[in-house]
């Protein structure tokens, strides 16, 4: 699936996701170039990010999550059959709470389209996305 929007050039944009298929590892393309791992996108800022699953998620790499202040944190669970049941823990849901920082959880590809969409508006959106 291919995603087209304009952003300015110090943003990073979603091209593509290409979730893993039978002997094929999952990518993204951002800004035209291809990434084999799971990501974090901030504004300028684009790093690796170990979560290689929803169940390696846990409440310690949430919390680093809000050191870059974002307004909203999206998190793409991925896009196997059982991504969308994915439910935070109970702990999660109390610490999200007393955060002024909104946390939405979605597949991955719903993500890609929800961080363009926020970008693009000059949100100021952190997108979590497991390959």
């Amino acid at each position: 699936m291919k995603f087209a929007e304009e952003l300015p050039e110090s943003t990073w944009h979603i091209d593509s996701y290409q979730a893993a298929q039978l002997n094929q590892p999952g990518f993204f393309v951002l800004n035209k170039i291809s990434y084999p791992f799971s990501i974090l996108l901030h504004g300028s800022f684009m790093a690796e990010w170990p979560v290689k699953s929803f169940q390696e998620l846990d409440l310690n790499s949430l919390k680093n999550l809000k050191i870059r202040e974002p307004e909203i944190i999206i998190i793409g669970v991925g896009s196997g059959s059982d991504s969308g049941s994915n439910l935070p823990s109970r702990e999660f849901l109390n610490f999200a709470q007393g955060s002024k920082i909104g946390f939405e959880f979605m597949g991955t590809r719903q993500a890609c389209r929800a961080y363009n969409l926020m970008a693009n508006e000059g949100r100021n959106v952190l997108a979590a996305l497991i390959i």
